[in-house]
């Protein structure tokens, strides 16, 4: 296998053909590590070394919630795809490595117990609200109002993440469509079509006697506007 990889790494300069090969009797495969044994399969996890200290930092601009689940599904993995407890043993190892080196304090294991395992499941049946994310004090302030409502075991606050920078430069044919709409108030400069956008909640306050109109968009922006939104 060496000798055939030797060959087609000759071929070409700009092609590079690369394989993984053993440790200690340990073969890379994907996110796993597998060995086999006196006919016993073993698997453990694996991270490349190119993306192994690879994590949203804590210190990063995102959601709290989407940190708090991405070092969550990573232990989950960690630890599920182990098939005995040494294995599991050395990927929460690994696991617990990168979440420090990416500036989380990881607290020790504790059992759920049946109070947790009660929430989960109330969880399931709430209904979800979903808000732009702004920052987690605006999300306290969130929570606080369902609590003070008393909606907190009925509503469940869904933080939509926003468009980060990279979204914004490496997005493609933005001016693709035109707005159509004849004299336009929302497209003011004819090409971004944000009058046929859905779903927004928007506020317009009246120029003459002031009057604030707050409306969530169920249809397009533009058959509210040509229909004659205040009457």
């Amino acid at each position: 296998m060496d000798e055939c990889f030797k060959i087609l790494n000759q071929q070409s300069q700009y092609i590079r053909h690369t394989r993984e090969t053993t440790r200690n009797g340990w073969l890379p495969y994907l996110n796993t590590q597998v060995k086999l044994s006196k006919g016993i399969v073993s698997v453990k996890w694996y991270r490349k070394e190119t993306s192994k200290n690879i994590l949203i930092h804590a210190n990063s601009a995102h959601p709290t919630a989407m940190k708090r689940a991405v070092v969550r599904n990573m232990f989950k993995t960690a630890v599920e795809i182990c098939t005995g407890e040494v294995e599991r043993s050395e990927s929460r190892i690994i696991a617990f490595r990168i979440a420090r080196s990416n500036g989380y304090s990881i607290p020790q294991r504790k059992p759920r117990t049946s109070a947790e395992h009660h929430d989960h499941s109330q969880r399931e049946h709430r209904l979800p609200l979903f808000l732009p994310f702004i920052s987690d004090r605006f999300s306290a302030a969130i929570h606080w109002c369902l609590h003070r409502a008393q909606l907190q075991n009925d509503v469940l606050l869904v933080s939509i993440p926003n468009d980060n920078i990279r979204t914004q430069l490496v997005r493609n044919r933005l001016y693709d469509r035109e707005c159509k709409t004849e004299y336009c108030v929302i497209c003011l400069y004819g090409k971004v079509d944000d009058c046929t956008k859905v779903g927004v909640v928007y506020q317009i306050q009246c120029l003459d006697c002031n009057a604030i109109y707050v409306h969530c968009r169920d249809r397009q922006s533009d058959q509210h506007t040509n229909k004659g939104a205040f009457g």
